[in-house]
């Protein structure tokens, strides 16, 4: 059964409805993958203009779903328009 995270980075600074600029929000699905302790993560974005790490799926062969969904969390703040921003979320 799939484990969801969620992830919210954000700028300092507003627009005039007071929304975070940028403002990119990530839901985390993450489950057991083909071999004992493996894991996926799949990244889906949930704003518009979010960026997506290319390929949106993460796999990793030990560690499983805790180690897919931290995979997960640094690909996306490893990707330059994420750099520097406020983090929110749940994600490991």
């Amino acid at each position: 059964m799939p484990t969801y995270f969620d992830l919210v980075l954000f700028g300092r600074k507003t627009d005039a409805s007071g929304i975070p600029k940028p403002f990119n929000r990530y839901r985390i699905e993450v489950d057991s993958w083909l071999t004992p302790g493996s894991g996926v993560a799949t990244i889906i974005p949930t704003t518009d203009d979010t960026p997506v790490p290319d390929p949106p799926h993460i796999i990793v062969k030990k560690g499983g779903v805790k180690q897919a969904a931290k995979a997960a969390r640094e690909a996306i703040e490893a990707m330059p328009q994420n750099r520097g921003l406020c983090k929110r979320g749940n994600c490991p």
